[in-house]
């Protein structure tokens, strides 16, 4: 999946291709909240060593996709990088669909 082949090697371009332009990255864990624009998470991501050059292993699972409607589905999945486990929540939509 590019999403997470992205985020392993750092690869911003790569994300791009994934995210729409608007996004908004979101995390709230630990207490702390962070809220980041699309181009500040893009550079966030580009200043990072990437885990794959540190020989960091790569672990990812789709824990479920949940269907709104034709043009709408939310995603729930799991990666283990950078000796973290990730919990993400992603929102899907189906672009120039009627």
């Amino acid at each position: 999946m590019a999403y997470y082949e992205g985020l392993h090697q750092a690869d911003s371009t790569q994300l791009r291709r994934v995210f729409h332009p608007q996004l908004a990255y979101v995390c709230a864990t630990n207490g702390d909240e962070l809220y980041l624009k699309f181009e500040t998470n893009m550079r966030r991501v580009e200043g990072r060593e990437p885990p794959v050059r540190r020989g960091d292993p790569r672990e990812e699972e789709i824990l479920e996709i949940a269907f709104v409607s034709d043009r709408l589905a939310r995603v729930s999945a799991r990666m283990a990088m950078r000796r973290r486990d990730f919990h993400d929540l992603l929102p899907l939509v189906r672009q120039g669909a009627e």
